[in-house]
């Protein structure tokens, strides 16, 4: 590990270093753990791109320095790099200017400071005077999932005294200060453990400085395994064959990284549902099932000139699948229901599977009653989905929803599509389900493009623009919230103007695979019709603090691909 270390080592232990006056007291439950915690969380979350911006002016950005001290049993690693490539900081530069409320540096400067003192000041700690003048280019997180969830976080100094003398504080603060401290020794390193009074049920807090880093934990046991990683007597979870691999299929320009060992986090949620009482057998069954597989997950977050990028890998054991389960991960050429989506919709999720899905789901439920109490046996087979010949076979399992906004209501519409091989079939079955309906009211039936579109208008359901409709067409189910909404579907197919063709859903990601699943909004027709419902005497204070800064935001748009091994999605949120 000696390429990552300074040659000129000085590094200053905390009890070195005089501790700054506590604080006056003040009630509370957090603790110095759960402060940097949240620290680490506000990062993420607020200070993704806003605190990268911070580091702008640095050009040759820093790789990841803190995963050699990360132990190669942690369950999860997440970081936030704060120093990024010179690419990543111009995209975060470019996206940024397009936000008012982020524009100025005083006031982009204001807001780091006022997210992390929420997590920071219930410990006396201010983050302008104590953490961002010794704050390096990066904060991580590395977690295990067992008992307790030993936890260490792990923060990148450039100033090794004034780190020194924020650990050195945690000592006597207000919550601090109640705690008996000790210090131990562990690989030459001071090591200061915090218990707290008996009969509390606060945990308890280690914290350590080496080698240009501060690492605080909740355990003594996870910060002397961080030690002994950094010093070589143990291996790194970056030299893991699972780590590597993961990491393969992400992007290497990033913002921010996440990793999960598979087994670590199904074995914690398998837990979870046994502790909690859900833990019956056929739930586990079904549980193994489908989280067995699993063998790591990663996540980057990358800044493009258009918007915001996560990259999630997945990766899987084939052998632990079913042949439902590996069929779906196979696609087919194309979703057939992307032709039929309109140009105007506000919003659609596709995705192919359906029927292996629903079999494999059927065939890991229970026969009978079970421990739940509920027999499904009747109501699946009386809605052809568990009947071989019923109508789960007669479709190909490619299926949308889409939904518009803009038309005569104020509610939005929408379609339900289904991509079938037997028209007739499932023509039939549909008349069937809405015979009973013809109570209610008159069924009515009309004609358009060649199709015959059947619908129920409800009484009382017409003012907000419902009437189910539903036609067969071409190899297509469309079950629609109304006629209109079934004709825009028709048309959309007859025309070629499809939501796939439109410059919105094409510059919102890279590259799109109409064979894969895919989740897309139009985020300034959702904002329109949101625009619609808002009362009047909230449409000033709208107008002024919030619409300037959500309407640079476009699109959010999901897409996944799939193969043996391995499931790649991609979120992006398209902004400028």
């Amino acid at each position: 590990m000696d390429d990552f270390r300074d040659p000129e080592d000085d590094t200053v232990t905390p009890e070195a270093v005089e501790a700054g006056p506590a604080p006056a007291p003040r009630r509370r439950r957090r603790r110095g753990l759960l402060v940097a915690l949240g620290t680490v969380a506000t990062l993420v979350i607020v200070g993704v791109p806003s605190a990268l911006a911070l580091y702008l002016n640095l050009a040759r950005g820093a790789g990841d320095v803190v995963d050699r001290m990360v132990p190669n049993d942690a369950d999860v690693y997440a970081t936030v790099y704060l120093d990024p490539s010179l690419s990543q900081k111009m995209n975060l530069q470019g996206l940024i200017g397009h936000f008012p409320a982020l524009k100025s540096a005083d006031q982009l400067q204001g807001k780091i400071d006022q997210g992390m003192d929420v997590a920071l000041q219930p410990e006396g700690l201010s983050f302008a005077k104590d953490v961002r003048p010794w704050l390096g280019t990066q904060v991580a997180l590395a977690m295990r999932l067992t008992d307790g969830t030993p936890t260490a976080v792990i923060i990148a100094s450039r100033d090794d005294t004034r780190a020194a003398a924020t650990l050195a504080r945690v000592r006597t603060t207000d919550t601090g200060s109640g705690d008996h401290w000790s210090e131990q020794q562990h690989g030459g390193i001071s090591v200061w453990v915090g218990t707290p009074p008996a009969g509390t049920d606060l945990p308890s807090i280690a914290y350590a400085y080496l080698d240009h880093t501060a690492v605080i934990g909740n355990s003594a046991a996870m910060i002397d395994s961080v030690i002994d990683t950094d010093q070589g007597r143990r291996p790194a979870l970056r030299t893991t064959a699972a780590y590597t691999s993961t990491l393969q299929r992400l992007p290497a320009e990033r913002v921010a990284l996440a990793y999960a060992s598979g087994p670590g986090i199904t074995g914690a949620l398998r837990k979870a549902l046994s502790d909690t009482g859900l833990g019956d057998p056929s739930v586990l069954k079904l549980f193994d099932q489908g989280a067995g597989s699993l063998r790591s997950l990663g996540l980057a977050v990358s800044a493009q000139h258009n918007g915001l990028e996560a990259d999630l890998a997945e990766v899987t054991d084939t052998s632990k699948l079913t042949p439902a389960e590996r069929a779906a991960l196979q696609p087919s050429a194309t979703n057939a229901t992307l032709d039929w989506i309109p140009a105007d919709a506000a919003g659609f999720v596709a995705f192919g599977g359906l029927k292996e899905g629903i079999r494999s789901l059927i065939q890991g439920m229970p026969s009978g009653a079970g421990s739940t109490g509920l027999d499904l046996t009747a109501p699946l087979h009386a809605l052809g989905l568990s009947d071989p010949k019923g109508v789960l076979s007669h479709l190909t399992g490619d299926v949308a929803l889409e939904v518009r906004t803009g038309s005569g209501s104020a509610f939005p519409g929408g379609a339900l599509l289904a991509a079938t091989d037997d028209a007739a079939a499932v023509r039939s079955f549909l008349d069937g389900l809405v015979a009973g309906f013809g109570a209610l009211a008159p069924l009515h039936t009309e004609s358009y493009r060649g199709a015959t579109i059947t619908s129920i208008p409800i009484p009382g359901l017409g003012d907000a623009g419902v009437a189910p409709a539903y036609t067969v067409a071409d190899g297509m189910v469309v079950i629609g919230s109304s006629p209109a909404e079934v004709r825009a579907v028709l048309d959309a197919h007859a025309t070629g103007s499809r939501i796939t063709a439109t410059p919105g859903f094409t510059a919102a990601g890279g590259g799109f695979s109409p064979a894969e699943p895919v989740l897309y909004l139009d985020l300034d027709r959702v904002r329109a019709a949101v625009e619609k419902l808002l009362p009047a005497d909230l449409t000033h204070d709208y107008d002024t603090q919030v619409k300037p800064n959500v309407a640079p935001l476009h699109a959010l748009r999901f897409t996944e691909q799939s193969s043996a091994g391995q499931v790649t999605e991609q979120v992006f949120l398209a902004a400028g």
